[in-house]
């Protein structure tokens, strides 16, 4: 049952039952009658990173994908982890990142190095039981965190990004169906790619 609720606080999911949707928006709404066990959908909001520290913990091709989104916010990132994908490892030799080559330390989120004045960690290491310690000791520092084997297990969700010229968007979903996400985000991306907006 803990587990459940910890689940449901963390997920973007939010169960069928208990919602109603708005006929002028189109939008899903709850039912104030619904049990206060219910999880709410992801709130979307939009924040500065430039300049801001992001540490990521790990070095494969999931931390890549993501890294290589973030550095067109401006963000500083430092990648923990023994090993680096060709790309991530061009990244260092260029300066775009830093890294600590080594893996996650028990203990070294909360004693402040390296994660001190980090605005979000990223756990995208091979192994999922680290992933969730990291998660776990990211958040008693109070730091928000992405678990990238465990949506249920993150702070907050790492959308797809649709750009064009000064337009700047983000698609998530309730965490149940990734496909759809990439679909949904690559019809916006041809849309804007064939509209004058």
């Amino acid at each position: 049952m803990r587990e459940e609720k910890r689940a449901a606080d963390r997920t973007g999911g939010v169960r069928k039952e208990g919602l109603n949707t708005d006929p002028g928006t189109g939008l899903q709404q709850a039912d104030r009658s619904a049990d206060d066990g219910m999880a709410w959908p992801k709130f979307p909001v939009f924040v500065d990173l430039s300049n801001r520290k992001i540490l990521v913990y790990g070095g494969g091709a999931i931390a890549q994908r993501r890294i290589q989104t973030l550095l067109g916010f401006g963000p500083q990132i430092l990648v923990v982890s023994p090993e680096l994908t060709e790309e991530l490892a061009k990244m260092v030799s260029d300066g775009r990142i830093r890294w600590k080559k080594r893996v996650y330390r028990a203990g070294e989120i909360r004693s402040g190095n390296p994660a001190e004045g980090c605005f979000f960690i990223l756990a995208a290491v091979k192994d999922p039981v680290i992933n969730r310690q990291i998660a776990d000791e990211a958040r008693l520092a109070g730091i928000p965190v992405n678990d990238a084997s465990c949506q249920d297990d993150s702070d907050f969700f790492f959308p797809a990004i649709m750009q064009k010229d000064s337009l700047i968007l983000g698609m998530t979903s309730d965490g149940s169906d990734h496909r759809r996400v990439r679909r949904a985000a690559q019809a916006v991306r041809e849309f804007l790619k064939n509209t004058d907006l």
